[in-house]
């Protein structure tokens, strides 16, 4: 314990450090990182010998613990292989050299230290997982026990994979009909506002075909003569009432114009 709280002295003295070197801002980036490491070494010497404590205190609690293993998961990934194209047995025969070098290296440096270590065959590895997992009834009905009683089958009750690309296949086609659906809807709604455009300002011009064909269809009832003098005066109004819109238009321009130079 007293090495313990030497080694919080010495990480929280580390600590202060780094933060006012950091806060002053006086120091290069690698004058910083070299105090940061030193503080990270401080820090997990101090956490590794608190954790130590706490798994001695746990052991001398319980009776049952007549002693203490640890265990060393090493990782290998397929991107360590770099670009070389290797197949899934290649891959499969490198990660497994590759490992067990490590894992060889790992037990001579453990082994300088005093500490015995070996690799885990399939058996042990089932037995630590169904310890891990089982703690309260491996005491009681241990992994011998159930590997004879055939708990050693694997099964799953994980989705069948075609029948989950299947869902999803589904729940993709249902959004995309639904987008589309929305889509040929506003390009309806947008088509039907143009025709309404349209016909606004189209109105008249429909208003004065529509007056013309009706005094032509009923020519004999109200007479030829008078029919065809009432066409002739809607175009009439009609021209009269284009050209009044472009004097109109042309005025205005006038007056636009006169008004910025006198400006």
């Amino acid at each position: 314990r007293q090495r313990v709280d030497n080694a919080k002295a010495e990480f929280d003295k580390y600590e202060l450090r780094y933060d006012e070197m950091r806060r002053s801002g006086k120091y290069t980036e690698e004058q910083l990182n070299k105090v940061y490491f030193e503080l990270t070494k401080r820090k997990n010497l101090y956490e590794y010998g608190k954790d130590i404590i706490n798994n001695t205190e746990r052991m001398s609690k319980n009776k049952n613990v007549l002693n203490k293993k640890y265990y060393v998961v090493i990782p290998y990934y397929i991107e360590e292989l770099g670009d070389a194209k290797y197949d899934k047995l290649e891959q499969r025969n490198y990660a497994f050299s590759e490992l067990y070098t490590r894992a060889q290296s790992i037990i001579r440096t453990l082994n300088g230290c005093g500490i015995n270590g070996k690799v885990l065959n399939s058996t042990e590895l089932v037995e630590l997982l169904y310890m891990a997992y089982n703690r309260d009834e491996a005491e009681v009905y241990g992994i011998d026990k159930a590997i004879r009683a055939g708990y050693e089958e694997l099964y799953t009750t994980a989705q069948d994979v075609v029948d989950k690309q299947i869902r999803e296949l589904d729940k993709e086609i249902q959004e995309k009909a639904l987008e589309k659906a929305k889509y040929s809807v506003n390009e309806v709604r947008s088509a039907r506002r143009k025709e309404l455009e349209t016909k606004k300002e189209t109105k008249e011009d429909l208003i004065d075909e529509l007056a013309k064909l009706i005094l032509e269809e009923n020519a004999e009832s109200i007479g030829k003569e008078t029919s065809k003098k009432a066409i002739e005066k809607i175009d009439k109004d009609k021209k009269k009432k284009e050209g009044g819109t472009k004097d109109n238009v042309k005025l205005d321009k006038t007056k636009r114009t006169r008004k910025s130079k006198t400006a």
